[in-house]
């Protein structure tokens, strides 16, 4: 009986070895973050770049320099090495991810309105959106007419071939008539196919000027009723960068900025909520909700949430 509970006791040692072996990386992860949870600001948090979309128009280059100016928003008041890049193994990489937030600032800055986001440009754009979104109404009725006017022409000569072929086949008139009527069809789709590539193409530009009159409304503060899109949807929230936090894994994904200030002051946004740092009050600040300041240094509240959980001096 001694030797089959120690049998045993030996089976379930090895057994938990091997699935703490075969888990070990994510259990080392949660190890460190919960180490770092009660010790914050110890040990630096590593890094590395992940997925980059080309259309940012930035080199792999160009974002490690922004990400070592966002590290230096927070190292610099703290004196400490809180952040460090490394090319694998690190623990929280930054993806740069392009949808429909960056085509809508790409879209603000074709529309010269980057720089001057007043109540004026405001206004501007909603008169250019509302002529491009009646264009897009007078196209898309013109459209759907000539579509089912196809649809009914298609589904006749679809019922004169049936007729033809239960009678054993058209005479040679007949015949060709039919095949000429085929030809005319299939010149009509392809020219109908176009116009909805078209038509989509007018669609996504409507929607960017959706994006960008919703995205200045809330930059301005402004109390009016926000537009909505045409064919698909944005995202429920422009939300410039996101950190997420779970079972031992990081991440930092970077959605939109208009300017490299912009990107630096996003990217330090992030690196504060890796470092356990929240919202702060202060408009303007790195940790204030929105992006709305210029500066690419820490502000006062963000160096008193950087103390209180660092305890920097």
């Amino acid at each position: 009986m001694v030797l089959i509970r120690l049998l045993k006791a030996l089976l379930l040692l090895a057994l938990v070895g091997g699935v703490a072996y075969a888990y070990r990386e994510p259990l080392e992860r949660v190890i460190l973050q919960a180490y770092a949870k009660v010790f914050p600001c110890n040990a630096p948090i590593q890094y590395t770049i992940g997925d980059i979309d080309g259309r940012f128009g930035m080199s792999r280059s160009e974002f490690l320099f922004v990400l070592n100016m966002a590290e230096e928003v927070w190292e610099k008041p703290s004196g400490r090495d809180l952040f460090v890049y490394s090319v694998s193994g690190a623990s929280m990489p930054v993806h740069f991810i392009y949808d429909q937030r960056q085509a809508t600032t790409a879209k603000l800055r074709e529309l010269d309105v980057a720089v001057d986001r007043s109540v004026a440009s405001y206004n501007k754009i909603r008169a250019e959106y509302e002529a491009l979104r009646a264009e897009y109404l007078r196209e898309r009725a013109a459209f759907v007419v000539e579509a089912s006017d196809f649809e009914s022409a298609q589904a006749a000569h679809a019922r004169e071939v049936r007729d033809w072929n239960a009678r054993g086949g058209a005479p040679e008139a007949e015949y060709k008539k039919l095949q000429a009527q085929k030809a005319m069809l299939e010149a009509q789709l392809a020219a109908l196919k176009q116009k909805e590539v078209a038509l989509n193409a007018l669609a996504d530009d409507v929607n960017e000027m959706v994006g960008a009159l919703n995205k200045m409304a809330r930059d301005l503060n402004l109390d009016v009723a926000q537009y909505n899109t045409v064919g698909r949807a944005l995202p429920d929230e422009f939300e410039e960068g996101l950190y997420t936090e779970s079972f031992g894994e990081r991440h930092i994904e970077i959605y939109e900025f208009g300017s490299r200030e912009k990107l630096i002051r996003v990217l330090a946004h992030e690196f504060g909520h890796a470092l356990g740092l929240e919202h702060v009050d202060e408009e303007g600040a790195i940790m204030y909700p929105l992006n709305r300041g210029t500066s690419v240094k820490a502000a006062a509240g963000d160096i008193a949430a950087l103390k209180a959980r660092c305890g920097v001096e």
